[in-house]
């Protein structure tokens, strides 16, 4: 009796052993598929944007094409074009494009965060356009500057993890994957009231986007050049919103971008090996896992003057000037400096940094802030705050 309850056992564990190595066998074909539809996706997603960028981005000679950077006088003729009404965006008169929630239901409720997302509450402190929010350890929000909108009203907000600022308008991630904004709303970009399972949050200048725990992402805000068409990108990591486009970094270590194109600020698709991304006015930087910088777009002010770069831990842009983070604490701007923001040499002890339109903050590791740059709505008077969170980079 006793060998045949043995051998039944055995049986029943070779027939248990085979089904789970069936499984794994599908699974693993299934990611194969998967990879090769992303990676496909990758590959018409480039071909979109190179193409949108030739019809987008002006003449620029073939050196500057090559760089993905516009010259000031290919950048001029773009601007002298766009102003008589010649300049071919790609997009007609006042057409505008859904915002990509529409596609998604942005009330359901995910999972918990797939393991390739990275970023959660590393946005600590934040530029605006004359104003800066800071957050404290305890989850509440600074804010000073201007306020002409309402974007520093945030003295209510509790339980915050990450903030984001930008032209007029500021958001906030809680804790519970929630997100609230406040600020300039005519074109929606405060509308995040209803988002969830949200990791991180991004602000621009006239949208907003939300990473999701699975890897999408959400957008509000307008989009007449198709900034906030974001429905299709999958495996983001993180997010950053910028001008009239937006950009996406992949777990691969790939970029997306969808929005203007005019100054070539969304040649990104050839970017490889990139871990952290961020959006500016008309350009856009990527910080590669070796510690030197790229970037791609207007360099009218040498905001894309970053290939001499290294050590570079994190990476913030401004309107028309780009911020760097050293490893050893110290800080690097390049751009325009008619306010001072890019004087930061001076600058020691940091652990994160926020470029605004034309001023620069950053934050040391006991806490406190300083910043340069404009100052005309005291959006530079913080060296009084205390407490400010420390960032997490996971």
């Amino acid at each position: 009796m006793k060998e045949i309850t043995a051998r039944l056992q055995q049986q029943k564990e070779a027939e248990e052993k085979r089904i789970q190595q069936e499984k794994q066998k599908r699974e693993k074909n299934e990611r194969k598929i998967t990879q090769i539809a992303v990676l496909t996706g990758v590959a018409v997603l480039g071909v979109l944007i190179a193409l949108n960028s030739m019809f987008c981005s002006g003449e620029p000679s073939h050196e500057e094409s090559e760089q993905g950077i516009i010259s000031p006088q290919t950048e001029a003729s773009a601007q002298k074009e766009q102003e008589n009404g010649s300049l071919n965006t790609g997009v007609s008169e006042g057409q505008k494009f859904e915002s990509t929630d529409a596609g998604m239901n942005e009330e359901q409720a995910l999972g918990p965060a797939d393991p390739w997302i990275t970023e959660f509450d590393s946005h600590v402190i934040g530029a605006g356009d004359q104003y800066t929010v800071g957050l404290k350890s305890d989850g509440t929000v600074y804010a000073i500057g201007s306020n002409t909108y309402g974007q520093c009203d945030v003295s209510g907000w509790t339980d915050i993890i990450s903030v984001s600022a930008n032209a007029v308008h500021t958001v906030g991630l809680k804790s519970d994957g929630t997100a609230v904004a406040v600020g300039r709303n005519s074109d929606g970009r405060c509308d995040v009231s209803k988002w969830n399972s949200i990791v991180a949050v991004s602000a621009g200048r006239s949208s907003t986007l939300g990473l999701r725990s699975d890897g999408t992402v959400l957008a509000k805000g307008a989009s007449k050049d198709g900034q906030c068409n974001v429905f299709g990108w999958n495996q983001i990591v993180a997010s950053s919103a910028g001008g009239e486009h937006n950009v996406g970094l992949k777990s691969n270590g790939t970029v997306v971008a969808v929005g203007s194109a005019r100054y070539g600020e969304c040649n990104v698709f050839s970017w490889t090996d990139i871990v952290a991304i961020s959006a500016g006015e008309d350009h856009t930087v990527g910080l590669k896992s070796n510690g030197t910088v790229v970037a791609v777009g207007s360099n009218r002010y040498g905001q894309c003057d970053v290939s001499g770069w290294t050590d570079i831990v994190a990476i913030e842009t401004g309107e028309t000037h780009t911020v760097g983070l050293k490893s050893d604490g110290t800080v690097v701007a390049t751009g325009a400096n008619n306010e001072q923001q890019c004087d930061v040499s001076g600058w020691r002890d940091i652990v994160a940094i926020s470029a605004g339109r034309a001023h620069t903050v950053g934050l040391k590791s006991d806490g406190t802030a300083v910043a340069v740059g404009g100052n005309y709505d005291n959006e530079c008077n913080i060296r009084m705050w205390t407490g400010i969170k420390l960032p997490k980079y996971k």
